[in-house]
């Protein structure tokens, strides 16, 4: 389950925990010192869509006041979802990938004049989806981009990014909120109440993004029975191939982070005496993370394969 994909309109504020990181962004753009290429890293379901979307807002702005005024054209055109200065980059609807095509028709646009400011932004979310041919592309955009283009990677797993795409960028880290930061948040931020706020962060503790969306799309009790399911699968409660044949129906990218949050916990709950059977979930949780890595970047695995053999590796946790 991706980042909730926010317009410019509805990103209205920072996320606290990345409050240091973005400041610090600011801070150099308003010296006239912020690199021309940005990564943005951090894990999944933390804000950091809403975090870019807030810096490219003071970016923009024309008024030179080390934050976005809200009132200049640049600003409303921002909070319209109609800049002609900023360009999004994600996979296209029904893909999981982004191809070459988009990243050329970007580096042009990025080549162009700016309308209203000093400054032309490029943000591309998840970078890590850009297949081998569109990374390359960029390459030479990275090192040397057109006036003051500014361009923002935004990346849960910066592992897979090509080398050559990580050195040309300068990299600041989007630290994780804590479980109670993350409750607290989502108590402010959303219309559900507590007791289910809670149930949410539950199932996606330091992933208040990822939690708003499961109450937002009604999915606490049918994500409660998987997690449940992986549970006693790692507890040896229940066979790999009984468990699979439960759990094939469920869409492969949420599997597989339910598996990976039940093996994280199991390594958080082994006792300092049991180090064998944490080297067995940490072991375990590194291969599921390849599948779903594989999975992301479009490779065609057979679904049915790929959630048998995760719950082998789920029920060999205890054997």
């Amino acid at each position: 389950m991706d980042d909730q994909a926010l317009s410019e309109a509805q990103a209205t504020s920072l996320m606290p925990w990345h409050r240091e990181a973005i400041e610090r962004l600011v801070g150099l753009a308003a010296q006239g010192k912020i690199p021309h290429a940005v990564l943005l890293s951090g894990a999944r379901g933390t804000g950091k869509t809403a975090s870019a979307s807030w810096l490219t807002a003071q970016l923009l702005c024309v008024n030179k006041r080390g934050h976005a005024c809200g009132r200049c054209d640049s600003c409303l055109l921002f909070q319209a979802g109609n800049h002609g200065d900023l360009r999004h980059l994600s996979p296209e609807e029904g893909k999981r990938a982004i191809g070459i095509d988009p990243v050329r028709d970007a580096i042009r646009f990025l080549q162009q004049t700016a309308g209203y400011g000093e400054r032309k932004v490029l943000v591309v979310s998840p970078a890590e989806a850009m297949t081998t041919g569109a990374a390359n592309a960029l390459l030479k955009t990275l090192e040397e981009p057109s006036g003051n283009a500014i361009i923002l990677l935004v990346s849960e797993r910066p592992g897979d990014l090509p080398a050559t795409v990580r050195s040309r960028c300068q990299t600041f880290v989007l630290p994780s909120p804590t479980q109670s930061e993350s409750r607290l948040w989502l108590e402010q931020h959303s219309q559900f109440n507590v007791t289910d706020c809670a149930r949410a962060i539950a199932l996606a503790p330091e992933q208040p993004m990822t939690a708003l969306q499961l109450l937002e799309l009604n999915l606490l009790d049918e994500w409660e029975t998987a997690a449940a399911l992986c549970v006693s699968l790692i507890e040896g409660k229940i066979t790999p191939n009984s468990a699979a044949d439960q759990l094939n129906k469920w869409e492969p990218d949420a599997l597989l982070l339910l598996m990976n949050q039940a093996l994280e916990s199991r390594v958080r709950e082994s006792r300092p005496g049991n180090s064998r059977l944490a080297q067995r979930a940490l072991r375990a949780r590194d291969k599921v993370l390849r599948f779903l890595s594989a999975h992301r970047r479009g490779l065609n695995l057979s679904r049915d394969l790929m959630v048998r053999d995760c719950c082998q590796l789920l029920g060999s946790i205890s054997a």
